[in-house]
């Protein structure tokens, strides 16, 4: 698999989803939002993480800083075009993690997703590894996660027994020499729970999940009332109504209609 210090838009930017996507999570507060519910809420269990919500002292273990990389590790070899992220996570207590997030909005979760993750996985750590500023250090261990904003829920596997098919005592086997498995954020379901986080990546997540299904006036004007949010950066709310006419199956047309409704 090959892999380019410089992304490739033509591979990047093949959807509304997409190119809304890369807008706004390569943006360093959304960024950082996204990566603490996708990612480190699931590695550190509720009872065992303080959001500092209630005034809290958050410990240094659990705080940390994000960066994200313009490498891309989607090419010919997927079946159809994705658009991923690839981010280094530094806790102020000195973890270091790398992860991979691939984009998945589309209508039925993909069963061979797993296997792409596998393939992507070993050419992160490839080009970690290969980093002139590693001097020969290994490279952090690689958490995939899936983002997906389909409708449902994620039904596909994610750990690799299941997906072969295995039972518990060819589990345990294999798992003594190769065991993979992936997180799976989803959007609707972050909504519907606590999201950590700031104005901006919440009303993006809401605009993501509204694009990716046919929506009722309310769920229409809810969406555009967050946007009203005094926070939120002009640029930002112009791109996200521009995304949610571009991204909704039923047209700008159909969107501008329901507002008129809602009047």
């Amino acid at each position: 698999m090959k892999n380019s210090a410089e992304p490739d838009p033509q591979k990047q930017a093949q959807t509304a989803h997409d190119r809304y996507f890369r807008y706004v999570f390569t943006q360093a507060e959304p960024l950082h939002d996204l990566a603490l519910n996708a990612v480190w809420r699931a590695l550190w269990p509720s009872d065992e993480t303080d959001t500092g919500s209630e005034g809290g002292q958050v410990p240094p273990e659990q705080q940390f800083t994000v960066e994200s990389s313009p490498t891309t590790f989607v090419d010919s070899e997927f079946a159809e075009p994705r658009t991923d992220l690839l981010l280094t996570l530094k806790s102020f207590g000195g973890t270091e993690i790398a992860v991979y997030l691939l984009l998945e909005h589309k209508e039925r979760n993909q069963w061979g997703t797993i296997y792409q993750l596998m393939i992507c996985s070993a050419a992160v750590l490839e080009h970690i590894a290969a980093e002139p500023g590693r001097k020969g250090a290994p490279p952090p261990p690689v958490v995939s996660v899936v983002v997906y904003n389909g409708p449902g829920r994620w039904t596909a596997p994610t750990e690799l027994s299941r997906a072969l098919g295995l039972n518990e005592a060819e589990t345990a086997y294999m798992n003594h020499f190769s065991a993979f498995r992936h997180l799976v954020y989803d959007v609707g379901e972050s909504l519907r729970d606590e999201f950590i986080g700031g104005p901006l990546a919440r009303a993006a997540l809401q605009a993501m999940h509204a694009a990716a299904r046919e929506m009722g006036k309310d769920g229409v004007l809810k969406v555009v009332r967050s946007l009203s949010n005094p926070r939120l950066p002009k640029e930002f709310r112009d791109a996200t109504l521009e995304y949610l006419c571009d991204g909704r199956p039923d047209s700008a047309e159909s969107v501008l209609a329901k507002l008129k409704e809602g009047r």
